[in-house]
């Protein structure tokens, strides 16, 4: 469990979410503290590359769910190594108003 901007967020919610809206092939958190705060991002592979809308429904998902805004936006993985992977340019990218 980590604490994100006052929320406890369990990987077993984080899961829950992303496979409930669907379209998502792989995903990725990553955990970052930015002075004070915690913030959280997830990475998205498509499982369609044409899906426009998987950024905002998952957006709104988390938010409805985790009462939880995630401000970094959502990024397709490119390629998966043996050891990591390699991040994308942006192809989906979110910030909802407060």
């Amino acid at each position: 469990m980590v604490v994100v901007r006052g929320v406890n967020v369990y990987p077993s919610a984080v899961e829950e979410i992303v496979r409930s809206v669907g379209g998502v092939a792989e995903y990725r958190v990553e955990i970052n503290q930015a002075d004070t705060l915690t913030e959280m991002s997830v990475e998205v592979e498509p499982e369609a590359a044409d899906d426009e809308n998987l950024a905002k429904r998952l957006a709104i998902a988390f938010q409805e769910n985790l009462s939880l805004r995630l401000i970094q936006g959502f990024y397709p993985t490119q390629v998966k190594t043996r050891k990591g992977m390699e991040k994308a340019e942006p192809e989906m990218s979110l910030s909802l108003p407060d």
